[in-house]
């Protein structure tokens, strides 16, 4: 099974600015899932980038809940929340635990 390539947009993108990329990838036979970031175009404007990291951690959470590979495709800022969200949280770690059969 192929790993699903996890989108991951930059400032001043939305999930719609990658659908030319989904589409190609999909053709190569990749599942794909673009973040929506929740700082980006947020008004009033967010002072943390939280609402990002949570947006991407769902997303994770939810593909590595069905043993599914993971690729995560980051472009600029998407790097920062990307970065933070897939750092190994108790999540992250509870759910690899029981998919490597460790309960």
């Amino acid at each position: 099974m192929k790993p699903m390539y996890i989108l991951v947009p930059g400032a001043w993108h939305q999930a719609e600015h990658f659908s030319d990329l989904e589409k190609e990838l999909q053709k190569a036979g990749f599942s794909t899932r673009t973040v929506q970031p929740g700082c980006v175009s947020a008004v009033p404007a967010s002072d943390s980038f939280q609402p990002d990291v949570y947006a991407t951690k769902e997303v994770l959470i939810e593909q590595l809940s069905t043993a599914t590979d993971v690729i995560l495709c980051m472009h600029s800022y998407g790097g920062f929340y990307g970065t933070e969200a897939s750092g190994l949280t108790q999540e992250l770690a509870a759910i690899l635990i029981k998919l490597a059969g460790e309960e």
